[in-house]
């Protein structure tokens, strides 16, 4: 959320594109939201600024998919080819783990995670980048710049993708926390792991300074509701979609939020 402070501080127009609940939005800036009109419409966000700009489907694509939508992926298929399989798709982990695109959305995530000086330097190495081949089969400079940035965090993630697997005892609630000082892989696991464990609630959390931060997914159970009990009285917040939730909390009170969702799933 934008503070207000902040907005008081800009002195510009600030455009604000958002498919989450604007049930928080307090106003200050032109804000954009298809959840205004109709709340089941959460198309993200990359796939309203393609329909302004139309410009960079493929960029808009690693966002849509990312965010496990499929607007724009017949349009995407047809133009490129190679990205996606011939065979029908019918959900959007199918691409996010099984294809060239999905890929690309892993590089993305990976890229731009980090100190904030590294995450500049790529960003200005992507702008140079003309196309996805340059990246995925390090055709360019940047492309392959980028590739092996990508290899080296992905080495980081895969073995703590398998400390995970190797670790869960219950995988009906898979939970996993980790401490590392550069990089949060949050996110990335946890969507990893709803799709390979479709009925399984996963709660991912890392230690940071003196609070878990974290992400939780579930296919079957409506999770806001969920987390906002979990978090009733506690020091933190939480909040997302139905099925990807996004929380943070105090590492003191970690404990009673992890057995109030484990209470309310089993």
């Amino acid at each position: 959320m934008i503070s207000e402070e902040f907005i008081e501080k800009v002195h510009v127009p600030l455009i604000w594109i958002d498919h989450h609940s604007p049930d928080g939005f307090k106003g200050g800036v032109n804000y954009f939201n298809p959840r205004v009109k109709d709340d089941k419409d959460n198309r993200p966000v990359t796939y309203w600024c393609y329909k302004i700009t139309n410009e960079n489907l493929w960029i808009a694509m690693i966002g849509i998919v990312g965010d496990w939508h499929l607007s724009l992926y017949s349009t995407f298929k047809k133009k490129f080819k190679d990205m996606v399989p011939k065979r029908q798709i019918k959900n959007p982990p199918e691409v996010l783990f099984d294809t060239n695109l999905g890929k690309l959305v892993r590089i993305f995530s990976f890229i731009l995670k980090g100190r904030t000086k590294e995450v500049y330097n790529y960003i200005n190495l992507l702008l140079k980048v003309k196309g996805p081949e340059e990246i995925l089969f390090k055709k360019s400079e940047a492309g392959k710049k980028i590739y092996d940035r990508y290899a080296e965090i992905n080495k980081i993630y895969e073995e703590l993708l398998d400390r995970v697997i190797n670790e869960t005892k219950d995988f009906k609630f898979i939970l996993f926390t980790y401490s590392h000082k550069k990089y949060s892989f949050t996110t990335d696991m946890s969507n990893e792991l709803v799709y390979k464990y479709p009925d399984s609630v996963v709660l991912i959390a890392r230690e940071q300074n003196d609070e878990y931060k974290g992400s939780i997914r579930s296919t079957n159970l409506v999770l806001p509701p969920i987390l906002s009990k979990a978090l009733k009285g506690l020091e933190g917040q939480g909040g997302g979609h139905d099925h990807a939730c996004g929380f943070h909390i105090k590492k003191r009170d970690f404990i009673k939020f992890k057995n109030r969702i484990e209470r309310q799933i089993k």
